[in-house]
């Protein structure tokens, strides 16, 4: 038995167990021989080194609320790789994933990297905690300061925001896990280089502040002077207010030229498709007829129930192609705009669709084959359905 195979929590478990996400019960105890199993995740640097040599990425040595501390200090993410041995799929993505020159290098640009053998008490529940029931796993995740419904809290009071999950052998490949490296490590460094630029800002508003009460003390001897670049300023700006206001008058008149345009180019081509839509459905009449054969020996009655309630009904000869069969559900409601005299422009357009039989429900995809080859004589009831 797997640790991820375990029976779920017993009363006294429950009773006892400490809340990890959101006060939810999440995290139970292992059976004490899992506390000494796999690798600790103080070694397991030297672990990963025997068991795939060099290059080694760098883990931190310490425990997981160690890291977390220590990436909060330096203002990094956390990188957590959940591992287990004995896996030809773990094996493999430790060497052409976590192991690749560019995954380490975004690895040591953005993240401090802690590593935990999923058979080890702690790495355990943080599997648990993050959902993962197939090593091996990447997650991406801030270590936070406080807890919200959002935080995973492993151990007590040592909360973290998931940013980023990977997980399984599907998941853990090399394109998807430096993506999302590089996307997370990116956004993690702007939002850095936001926060130094708005510390900057109060600084710059300090000084400027200061620089103000400075102007204040020499205002009295500077009024005249004050007084006259005031006015030069105010006619300057009259000036430039004029100015752009012509500039917004001539952008308007441009503005409302193009769209004119626009609307007369949308038009023509609303036209232009409204006549190749009545020229298809003349043509389909032209070919086939404005109502199929009657019932009888070698034809197929079919009724095509769409979305809305509404049915189309028609007789095909057997060996009618499903190409025509499409063909006349995608013309049907501008034949019947047009036999009754009115503008096609009220019908509906049915651009992608698909046909389906009602009992067993199969897609009819191939429109090479027959009426006669799909069964679908002497009558058949088929599905609308929009793609």
């Amino acid at each position: 038995m797997t640790p991820f195979d375990r029976p779920g929590p017993t009363a006294e478990e429950l009773a006892t167990a400490p809340p990890m996400v959101g006060g939810v019960y999440t995290s139970f105890l292992l059976p004490l021989s899992q506390a000494v199993a796999g690798v600790a995740s103080e070694d397991f640097t030297a672990f990963f080194q025997r068991s795939y040599g060099d290059p080694v990425p760098v883990f931190h040595p310490g425990s997981f609320s160690e890291t977390c501390r220590a990436a909060r200090e330096q203002k990094r993410l956390l990188a957590i790789w959940i591992h287990r041995s004995g896996s030809a799929e773990v094996d493999n993505a430790a060497n052409a994933v976590i192991k690749a020159d560019d995954v380490r290098q975004a690895l040591g640009e953005h993240f401090l990297l802690w590593g935990g053998h999923v058979d080890r008490f702690e790495p355990h529940q943080l599997a648990r905690l993050f959902q993962v029931q197939t090593p091996p796993a990447l997650i991406i995740a801030d270590a936070v300061n406080t807890w919200d419904t959002h935080t995973v809290e492993w151990p007590m009071n040592n909360h973290v925001a998931v940013q980023g999950r990977l997980a399984g052998p599907d998941e853990v490949v090399h394109d998807r896990v430096l993506r999302m490296l590089n996307t997370i490590g990116s956004e993690h460094t702007q939002q850095h280089v936001r926060r130094h630029a708005q510390s900057a800002a109060r600084t710059a508003q300090i000084a400027a502040d200061r620089a103000m009460r400075e102007a204040q003390d020499e205002e009295f001897q500077q009024a005249l002077e004050a007084d006259r670049i005031a006015q030069e300023a105010a006619d300057a700006a009259k000036e430039a207010e004029a100015r752009e206001e012509e500039e917004r008058i001539r952008k308007q008149a441009e503005e409302e030229e193009r769209k004119r345009a626009e609307e007369a180019e949308a038009a023509a081509a609303r036209d232009a498709a409204f006549q190749a839509r009545a020229a298809a459905a003349k043509a389909f009449v032209e070919q086939h007829g404005a109502s199929g054969p009657a019932k009888g020996a070698g034809v197929a009655s079919l009724v095509v129930r769409r979305p809305d309630g509404s049915r189309l009904e028609r007789n095909f000869p057997e060996d009618t192609t499903m190409e025509i069969v499409y063909l006349w559900v995608s013309v049907a409601d501008d034949m019947a705009a047009i036999e009754r005299g009115e503008d096609i422009t009220a019908a509906v357009e049915h651009k992608s669709f698909q046909l389906l039989t009602s009992f067993p429900s199969k897609v009819l995809e191939d429109k090479s084959a027959t009426l006669k080859e799909l069964e679908l004589v002497p009558s058949a009831a088929l599905i609308w359905r929009a793609q």
